[in-house]
């Protein structure tokens, strides 16, 4: 597919029994199109025009190839459309997250809501608290008023 996309059946280096012969570039490059095919989902092609698209003149031996296949009105859609399924791919996950932040805005609606409520309750409680350490209170002095005035009479 490499040496398609590049127009160049020689591209690769062969030994005398035709098989290729890699260079670290292009193993680079080779990693970056297994790459792209895993974690972006992108067909073989796809992955393979995306990395020789990204890939640097210096980088790969034969890659100006490439500069001059761009010319090509095939690779040219090729390489417009990739871009594209990558930002669509994007916008799709820029989309998700959104909905998972509508989600959490609205869960977050509902705890503040409970929130409120509970703050409500122990307003109340806490009132009703007070009210009752002020009645204890009282009592508590009253009943010391009666004791001191029974213990009048007890001592008398």
């Amino acid at each position: 597919l490499i040496e398609q996309e590049l127009k160049d059946p020689n591209y690769f280096l062969r030994d005398s029994n035709k098989q290729r012969l890699f260079s670290e570039e292009e193993i680079a490059v080779l990693e970056e199109i297994l790459r792209l095919k895993h974690e972006k989902g992108l067909t073989v092609q796809e992955a393979v025009t995306f990395a020789l698209y990204q890939a640097d003149t210096s980088v790969t031996n034969g890659i100006s190839a490439i500069t001059a296949s761009v010319t090509d009105v095939s690779a040219d859609i090729t390489a417009t459309n990739l871009p594209i399924k990558v930002l669509k791919e994007l916008m799709v996950t820029i989309e998700d997250q959104s909905n998972k932040i509508d989600n959490l805005v609205e869960e977050n609606k509902e705890y503040k809501e409970h929130f409120e409520a509970l703050k409500q309750d122990n307003a109340e409680q806490n009132k009703f608290l007070l009210e009752k350490i002020d009645q204890l209170m009282k009592s508590n002095v009253q009943q010391k008023k009666r004791k001191g005035f029974f213990s009048l009479f007890l001592r008398n």
